[in-house]
């Protein structure tokens, strides 16, 4: 029995006054209490039990991977997965004309990858991780939308994480 699971049998009889603890007195106090009891069973549980389940959606690559094929690939034998950035980055503006050290060994430092600043903000032009889509997921699931599938990704994945979606072609 769970901390959230409830008696209402039980109640009733608890909150009664021994005098009063007489058959008609408590199918009363049960005809009171049956809105209560079916809001707790319809709602509260059902929510719970959702929210128990978001609970263990993370954002490693595996439950990214599997939070979405549950919620978005019904039945299709390909997969959505995620691929990692295989790049090493070195963050530094040009006009600084150096990069900041990862604490490498001299033997160890590759050398540093361009990075593509934009215009606008100076924000760099790199992902972190990419989400591939297969090209027939809409016709395993007829209500997908990107917009649906980019939203959860933001929900789930690491704040200042980047990414983007492809979808790819069987």
């Amino acid at each position: 029995m769970s901390f959230y699971d409830v008696n209402y049998d039980l109640v009733v009889d608890r909150i009664s006054p021994p005098y009063k603890r007489k058959n008609i007195f408590l199918a009363y106090l049960n005809a009171l209490l049956s809105p209560l009891q079916s809001l707790h069973v319809g709602l509260f549980t059902t929510y719970r039990n959702d929210v128990l389940k978001r609970l263990q959606y993370n954002s490693q690559r595996l439950k990214l991977e599997q939070t979405l094929n549950e919620v978005f690939n019904n039945g299709n034998p390909f997969r959505i997965n995620i691929s990692q950035s295989q790049q090493r980055l070195f963050g530094f503006k040009f006009s600084e004309n150096s990069a900041i050290k990862y604490g490498y060994k001299a033997t160890e430092v590759i050398a540093p990858s361009l990075i593509l600043y934009g215009s606008k903000y100076n924000e760099v032009a790199f992902v972190d991780f990419t989400v591939n889509i297969p090209s027939n997921i809409s016709s395993f699931n007829p209500n997908f939308e990107l917009s649906n599938l980019t939203a959860l990704v933001n929900a789930l994945k690491f704040v200042g994480k980047r990414y983007n979606t492809i979808i790819y072609s069987i």
